[in-house]
């Protein structure tokens, strides 16, 4: 891990951030405007990452990036005239790319940052957008929170989670837009002791991967609805239901803006399943696992400190000779070591000016 005391000054604001007070729970804040444009490839020297404390040369105030482009055009761009891939079409965005390519888990985008320290919780707030006309196919490692052991380095650092988890796009042509969360403890592996308990199309044992219906709906598994999220449905207006619907992209995200809100909290003591995973969607929760045991029996308790966006992907639907690229686009970043005033509050955003809502 990075000497944060090298860059403590960037922690108080970084570049031009948002305009609201930065008080003692906000650790970071980012909204790309004030960075000097930056294209990842244009600064690899020979390998495929970079590290902001070895004199590399990363987006101001981040910690590295990892970067395995599969065709020439950059898979990592933070550039003025992307301002139409920023929110509000104004400024910058961090802007990363997937390639369709046969071979598995094709490219690699990643911006990673290292927390000034461990936190028992942490809370991060973004936007996303999807290019016009996105694929209907593929994974894609789009977020996380991890835990890694300082000066992590190498594979361990970007293939790894470390303890926490990993937000993954992920669309099937029979099962439609899935909500996918992978989750590994402290020291890797799956939750096996004590285990973690209910998942959804499980991997192996940690995971929930489910569409954006029934299970956002039904939380714990149990067949008991305990959870009532207002998704937009983009396509046909209205929310989209808890059941009679594969939702898709399409109906999910659209071509428009959508906040992501993540939260984890640590497990109270090794072993102990009260350990937090939270996650909404426009302001509405649609995952909750409060039994968590993220450092097992006989560990140190740790806590939470790195945040990264992108990742690599698993995207072939197109033969590798037409070399298609598509894009999406991450905006207006808050991590804080709490939930914001203990709570989400949020409104749901405005429907397309097409759709009549019901």
């Amino acid at each position: 891990m990075f000497d944060v005391r090298a860059y403590s000054w960037k922690w108080i604001l970084v570049g031009v951030m948002a305009a609201a007070p930065v008080g003692a729970e906000v650790i970071f804040e980012e909204n790309f405007d004030a960075q000097v444009d930056y294209i990842g490839e244009k600064h690899l020297n020979g390998g495929n990452s970079l590290w902001a404390e070895s004199g590399d040369v990363v987006p101001e105030g981040w910690t590295a990036i990892s970067l395995w482009p599969k065709y020439s055009e950059s898979y990592m761009e933070i550039v003025s005239s992307n301002k139409d891939k920023a929110r509000g079409e104004t400024g910058k965005s961090l802007v990363l790319r997937r390639g369709s390519f046969s071979g598995s888990w094709s490219g690699d985008s990643q911006l990673a940052l290292n927390l000034p320290k461990d936190y028992d919780e942490v809370y991060v707030r973004f936007w996303i957008k999807f290019q016009p006309k996105w694929t209907h196919d593929g994974y894609s490692k789009i977020f996380r929170i991890g835990s890694y052991p300082p000066n992590t380095r190498g594979s361990d650092y970007w293939s790894r989670i470390g303890m926490g988890f990993i937000w993954d796009y992920v669309h099937f042509s029979e099962s439609g837009l899935r909500n996918s969360l992978f989750a590994t403890p402290l020291g890797g592996g799956s939750f096996k002791n004590p285990p973690l308990g209910y998942t959804s199309n499980n991997f192996n044992g940690q995971g929930w991967n489910s569409n954006y219906t029934s299970f956002t709906y039904d939380l714990d598994g149990d067949g008991i609805k305990d959870n009532e999220p207002e998704l937009l449905n983009r396509v046909d207006g209205g929310v989209i239901p808890d059941s009679g619907l594969i939702a898709t992209h399409d109906h999910v995200f659209g071509d428009a803006w959508n906040e992501l809100e993540f939260y984890v909290r640590i497990n109270s003591r090794p072993g102990a399943q009260d350990g937090v995973l939270m996650q909404w969607l426009n302001g509405s929760l649609i995952f909750k696992n409060t039994s968590i045991p993220w450092v097992p029996y006989d560990a140190e308790m740790v806590g939470f400190n790195a945040v990264k966006f992108g990742g690599n992907d698993y995207f072939m639907a197109y033969p590798d000779s037409q070399q298609v690229q598509e894009w999406y686009a991450i905006d207006d970043i808050v991590i804080r070591s709490s939930l914001p005033d203990g709570e989400i509050k949020t409104a749901p955003p405005e429907p397309p000016n097409s759709i009549l809502v019901r």
